[in-house]
């Protein structure tokens, strides 16, 4: 039973956190999701409003890539990894970023 109470003790502060993540994020916090807000602050990336949207997870908001669609994918690593964008296929979005 000790190690039930246990249990139940880490999913209650599980689920604080995460409600606390949701809330700076504006999203469920799934892995996905916190890794596309990382990007989206580091990169200057305005995401989709919805996060169901297939192939499109945001627009970049400056420089050179203003205005063009990103696909962000995230790893499930416990590190932090280096994003990069690449050229993706155009019918799809402009580009992809993976976290490595």
């Amino acid at each position: 039973m000790e190690r039930l109470e246990e249990l139940a003790r880490l999913i209650h502060e599980r689920n604080r956190i995460e409600a606390s993540i949701s809330k700076i994020i504006g999203r469920p916090a799934a892995t996905g999701s916190i890794g596309e807000y990382i990007a989206s602050r580091i990169f200057g990336i305005r995401l989709s409003p919805s996060a169901t949207e297939k192939a499109v997870d945001g627009y970049f908001t400056e420089g050179t890539l203003k205005g063009r669609t990103v696909l962000l994918s995230r790893t499930n690593r416990t590190e932090v990894g280096a994003c990069i964008v690449a050229r993706y296929d155009k019918t799809i979005s402009d580009f992809e970023c993976l976290s490595l």
